[in-house]
C-alpha cells in the first residue's frame, strides 16, 4: 500500500474534507497520525566510523559515583522512572515556554484564518490524545543499558541520525504509543548536567530485543534547545556531523515532546507551556516558522499552515466560561503561552498529552467530569483564537530561518513602583545565550542579564534611553533601544493579566 493509499486517505478521498463525518467515523480517526514528509535528498556523507559511542567529558568520577554505577549494573536493567516533578523541556524563551504579551503582533488576515479553522473544528471536533496515541516519555536512570536503534526509512538514510541512534539508553519497559504512529521518547540526564532526548517514529522492538524506527531525532541539550530540529540540536564528538532541520518525529520537525501535557501537569491541573496541536488538515506547500517542513494538502488561501502559532484573545475572561477542569487547563495555557500547530490528522483536532504507562489509571478521566472528551472539548473557546504573526516558508530543501530582531517594550509595573523592560516580542531563530543591558544610554551594555527576557529598573529611570543586546545560541547578536516615558505612571503596564 503506498503512502497515498493509507486507509485514512482513502476514507477522506471518498468523503472530501468539506463533508461532515458521522460520529462513528469521527471516533475512528480521533488519533493524530503524524506522517513525516518524504525527506529531501542530501549529498552523501562519510560512513559512520566503527566507534560511535559518545565521549564523556574529561572528569574524574567520585568514589560514590563510581559505586553507584557499579551497583546499578549489578541490579540489572533499570526501569523507566517518572519525569521529575515540574519538568518542562526546552529553553525558557522558546516558543514553547515564553509567556505571550497582550500586544504580540497578529498575522494579517488572522480572523480569516481563524474562521477557516473554526469550520474544521465544527465538522470534526476537538480532542486530547492521552490514553490513545499520546506521547510516551521514558526517563532513563543512570545504569540503563544502551542499545542501537536501526534507521528503517523506506527510501532515505541519514548517516548523522544513524550515528546519533547508535547508543540509546532505552529502559526495558519502554513501549511505543499504542497506535499506528508507534512514537516514543527517551530522556536521560548526562554527566555534564544536560538532559539528552531521543525520539522515534514507527518504532518496533523485535522478538530478539532489537529496536528500529522509521524516523526521529536527538536533542543533546534539551533545556537550552528551541524544541524544533536544527543543526544545533545534536553534534557528534568529532564535530564532523550534526543534526538536520528535517529531524524529529512530527511532520513539522517539532519535537514529539514539545507542547505535550505531562502526567504531572494533569495531576497539578496546571499547564506551564504552549500546547502542541494536530489539526484536521493543513496548508499544502507552505509552513510558518518555527516549523521546518509540512505534510499538508489543502490549497485554500486561508488554510492554516503547520507551524502556525495561535493564542486565545487575552481580553477574554476565562473565569466566566463553563468548562471542565481539563478544558480549562488547556484554555488557560492557550491564553498565556499559545498553541503551535505541529501536524495534521485527517480527522479530529487534537491536543497532545503524555501517554500513561500500560496498566495505570487514566488520570485525565476525572478532569473531564464524566463527559466524553469530544463533548467536553466543545466548550473550548475556539472562536476566540487569534493567529500570531510569523514568517511563511516554502521549499523542503531549505531551512526555515527568521531574521533575528530584538524588540524592547517599556511597561510600568502595576505594583512596586518599578519599570519593566520586556524583550518578549523579539524574533529570534535560536534561544538567547546571553543578554546584556545598557541602562544609562551610553551604548556600552554594561549590565549582564544572563538569559533573562525581562528586567525591572527603578522609577527614577523615567526619561532615560535604555537598550538591550541579545546574543543567540547560533552567535547572532541584535540590539534594541527604547526611551522610558518621562511621565510614566503606575498601572499602565501592557503585560497580559
Amino acid at each position: 500500500m503506498s503512502r497515498r493509499e493509507h486507509p485514512m486517505d482513502v476514507c477522506l478521498k471518498g468523503r472530501g474534507i468539506g463533508q461532515r463525518l458521522g460520529e462513528a467515523d469521527r471516533l475512528l480517526w480521533v488519533v493524530a497520525r503524524p506522517r513525516p514528509r518524504p525527506v529531501p535528498s542530501f549529498p552523501d556523507s562519510p560512513r559512520p566510523s566503527a566507534c560511535l559511542m559518545p565521549l564523556l567529558p574529561h572528569r574524574t568520577l567520585t568514589r560514590a559515583a563510581c559505586l553507584a554505577v557499579v551497583l546499578a549494573g549489578l541490579a540489572g536493567p533499570a526501569h523507566a522512572a517518572p519525569l521529575p516533578k515540574g519538568f518542562v523541556p526546552f529553553a525558557p524563551d522558546s516558543v514553547w515556554n515564553l509567556p505571550l504579551r497582550a500586544d504580540a503582533p497578529l498575522q494579517p488576515g488572522s480572523s480569516r484564518y481563524m474562521a477557516f479553522f473554526n469550520q474544521q473544528v465544527a465538522r470534526y471536533g476537538g480532542y486530547i490524545n492521552s490514553p490513545q496515541c499520546g506521547t510516551p516519555m521514558f526517563w532513563a536512570p543512570a545504569g540503563t543499558p544502551h542499545t542501537s536503534v536501526t534507521l528503517d526509512h523506506p527510501s532515505y538514510t541519514d548517516p548523522a541520525l544513524v550515528q546519533a541512534w547508535s547508543s540509546v539508553p532505552i529502559p526495558p519497559d519502554a513501549r511505543p504509543a499504542n497506535c499506528s504512529d508507534r512514537n516514543f521518547a527517551v530522556l536521560q540526564p548526562q554527566p555534564d548536567g544536560t538532559i539528552k532526548e531521543w525520539e522515534f517514529f514507527g518504532a518496533v522492538k523485535s522478538p530478539t530485543g532489537a529496536w528500529s524506527a522509521r524516523w526521529g531525532g536527538v536533542t543533546e541539550d534539551l533545556q537550552h534547545d528551541r524544541g524544533v530540529a536544527s543543526s544545533l540540536s545534536w553534534r557528534n564528538p568529532q564535530g564532523d556531523r550534526s543534526s538536520r532541520f528535517n529531524w524529529n518525529v512530527t511532520a513539522s520537525s517539532m519535537s514529539t515532546i514539545a507542547g505535550t501535557v505531562t502526567l504531572d501537569e494533569l495531576r497539578e491541573r496546571q499547564i506551564h507551556h504552549a500546547l502542541a496541536l494536530a489539526i484536521t488538515a493543513s496548508a499544502k506547500g507552505r509552513w510558518n516558522w518555527p516549523a521546518q517542513r509540512a505534510d499538508g494538502w489543502l490549497t485554500d488561501r486561508w488554510a492554516l499552515p503547520e507551524g502556525a502559532r495561535m493564542r486565545l484573545d487575552p481580553s477574554v475572561d476565562l473565569s466566566r466560561l463553563t468548562m471542565t477542569p481539563m478544558v480549562r487547563m488547556l484554555a488557560e495555557a492557550a491564553q498565556k503561552y499559545g498553541i503551535v500547530v505541529r501536524d495534521q490528522t485527517g480527522g479530529v483536532n487534537t491536543f497532545i498529552a503524555q501517554e500513561p504507562p500500560a496498566g495505570t489509571p487514566n488520570i485525565m478521566a476525572p478532569l473531564l467530569e464524566g463527559q466524553y472528551t469530544m463533548k467536553a472539548m466543545a466548550a473550548f473557546p475556539w472562536q476566540h483564537l487569534q493567529l500570531l504573526a510569523a514568517k511563511t516558508c516554502q521549499g523542503f530543501s531549505v531551512e526555515c530561518v527568521v531574521s533575528d530582531r530584538a524588540a524592547l517594550d517599556v511597561d510600568v509595573a502595576a505594583h512596586g513602583g518599578l519599570i519593566r523592560l520586556d524583550t518578549s516580542n523579539s524574533v529570534l531563530n535560536q534561544p538567547r545565550a546571553a543578554v546584556s543591558w545598557d541602562l544609562n544610554g551610553d551604548g556600552s551594555f554594561e549590565t549582564a542579564g544572563g538569559r533573562a527576557v525581562v528586567r525591572t529598573v527603578p522609577m527614577d529611570a523615567a526619561g532615560r534611553r535604555v537598550g538591550v543586546r541579545i546574543t543567540t545560541r547560533s552567535g547572532s547578536t541584535v540590539t534594541a533601544y527604547a526611551t522610558v516615558a518621562a511621565r510614566a505612571r503606575a498601572g499602565k503596564s501592557r503585560r497580559p493579566a
